[in-house]
């Protein structure tokens, strides 16, 4: 197998990794962000100042709990 064939066969499997969906998930999150403050002006009370701040300490969190659950590399799954 040529090195572009396991590359598209890995970007095949990527559907199965939690952690690409996770952070898929996140980033998602950060790019609307300023828009649902922007049309949502209500939710400004129930959402704290540093939003970035709270989204990078989930993304921390999440990898590395992420990071010890996963037990198989990608190629294996």
């Amino acid at each position: 197998m040529t090195l572009v064939q396991r590359f598209w066969w890995n970007c095949l499997r990527l559907h199965r990794s939690v952690t690409i969906w996770f952070n898929s998930v996140l980033a998602f999150v950060a790019f609307v962000l300023p828009e649902i403050e922007l049309f949502l002006p209500q939710l400004k009370d129930y959402l704290p100042e540093d939003n970035y701040k709270l989204l990078m300490l989930v993304a921390l969190t999440g990898n590395f709990v992420l990071r010890f659950k996963t037990t198989k590399a990608l190629r294996d799954k």
